[in-house]
């Protein structure tokens, strides 16, 4: 089952694999803003692919807010993901199968 979620009216797909890979580096997901996806790492704890769902539409949301200046700068995105998962923590759950 395909999972989607709109930010600022883009519809993103959420992908799980089993061995994401973002330019070469193995991760637990990545966003790739140009096909509208978001990659999950499939094996790993619920709670983690939660927390890394939100810390991927952290980073959706700044570049659709227009940021791209922001949108990969993990300083901000981290923080601003953690306190955003304990926030939309029912909403994400139900994104992740």
């Amino acid at each position: 089952m395909t999972k989607h979620i709109t930010v600022s009216g883009i519809n993103y797909e959420i992908v799980y694999r089993k061995n994401p890979n973002d330019r070469g580096e193995s991760v637990w997901g990545f966003s790739d803003y140009e096909h509208t996806r978001i990659v999950i790492k499939k094996n790993m704890s619920k709670q983690k692919q939660r927390q890394t769902l939100m810390h991927e539409l952290t980073h959706i949301a700044v570049h659709e807010a227009g940021r791209d200046d922001l949108c990969n700068e993990e300083a901000l995105i981290n923080p601003l993901g953690n306190v955003l998962y304990q926030t939309f923590k029912p909403v994400v759950d139900c994104l992740v199968p």
